[in-house]
């Protein structure tokens, strides 16, 4: 999971970062509410929850650990205001020529926040492994679809 999350990251940095600024205001603004608003914040809420996945994996005491936990749940918190954030962006803002890119982006963001709703039960079960699979599964749906919204942005550039 990590692997796939730090190549997610520099793809979106690679297409966004290159080509920023040579485009129309309206492109340039979508870009920075991609960019700020959803890249920072679910990316750095995401690496977190994989951190502190991989110390569950060692240690599985620390679902008792409040601290832990409430650290957790601000994480998952973060991932849906973030998913939230994506889905409520408003519709008349998204050039045209992105539009197929947002929508593969809202669904991305309704995996990310299905995942967010399993993950506490993968936390408190014993074992874990149904939870666990399904909570993999919707993080790499949501991870397939953020990639390809991020290709179809890049595709999509007017010249």
């Amino acid at each position: 999971m990590k692997n796939r999350r730090v190549i997610l990251f520099f793809i979106m940095i690679f297409i966004l970062g290159g080509c920023a600024s040579k485009l129309p205001k309206e492109d340039k603004n979508y870009f920075k509410f991609v960019s700020k608003e959803v890249n920072e914040p679910l990316f750095d809420a995401l690496e977190t929850i994989g951190y502190k996945l991989d110390d569950f994996s060692e240690d599985l005491t620390l679902v008792t650990d409040e601290k832990w936990l409430s650290e957790m749940y601000i994480q998952i918190n973060r991932v849906n205001t973030t998913c939230d954030t994506i889905i409520n962006y408003d519709k008349n803002l998204i050039p045209k020529h992105y539009e197929y890119a947002h929508s593969l982006l809202v669904l991305s963001a309704n995996d990310y926040k299905k995942a967010m709703f399993v993950l506490p039960n993968t936390l408190v079960l014993n074992p874990p492994t149904t939870e666990m699979t399904k909570f993999k599964d919707l993080i790499g749906s949501a991870s397939d679809y953020i990639m390809d919204a991020f290709y179809s942005i890049d595709e999509n550039q007017p010249d």
